[in-house]
């Protein structure tokens, strides 16, 4: 059964999970300062290689999952899987040093908020380009953008803000939103924080 974000908020929140971060830049999918973004109803989201995974899914070291639905602008629903950033440590790991672009067959990764955030990300030690779509509680999308990963080596990484508070957002390997539904005119529902096995 699908719950509404405000519930899954509340939920959280009773559990007992990390409060929302301090404003301090995140890595890889990691929050940061101000910087170049774009806007979801401007942005177009380009066709990236999504490879497909074979086998049981395989969760990151310490990662959660959670279900989404998605209803795209034409009203066409889907539900998906992906691993949960639920607090202050996971959300700064984000996909950091992720290779497989299949994400050991999630779907995507799904950052979880207690409070409206306003901080970008950006992509330190990430190694996939990836796209983000930022969304308020209420599930409609905020802004996406594509996000480039950032040499090692760099002295400093670009950041992406997002377009206005959001509360949650999702990662997925460039081009992923086509596949997922995911756009301006989209509405995402939190669901189950378990995934039927593949």
């Amino acid at each position: 059964m699908l719950v509404p974000l405000a519930v899954l908020a509340a939920v959280v929140l009773l559990a007992g999970c990390a409060a929302a971060g301090d404003g301090s830049g995140t890595a890889a999918t990691s929050r940061a300062g101000s910087g170049a973004g774009s806007n979801a109803s401007t942005t177009r989201v380009t066709i990236g290689s999504i490879v497909p995974h074979t086998g049981p899914r395989d969760q990151l070291d310490g990662f959660g999952e959670v279900t989404v639905t998605v209803v795209d602008a034409q009203g066409v629903t889907r539900t998906f899987c992906l691993l949960l950033a639920d607090t202050d440590a996971l959300r700064e790991r984000g996909l950091m040093f992720v290779e497989d672009p299949a994400l050991g067959g999630y779907d995507g990764m799904f950052f979880f908020y207690e409070q409206d955030d306003r901080n970008g990300y950006w992509m330190k030690n990430t190694r996939l380009p990836l796209s983000i779509a930022y969304l308020a509680a209420d599930g409609s999308t905020v802004s996406m953008t594509d996000m480039a990963p950032c040499p090692d080596d760099a002295g400093s990484c670009p950041t992406y803000p997002a377009g206005g508070p959001y509360r949650y957002t999702i990662e997925v390997p460039e081009g992923g939103f086509d596949r997922l539904g995911i756009s301006a005119g989209s509405k995402v529902t939190v669901g189950a924080r378990a995934c039927a096995p593949l």
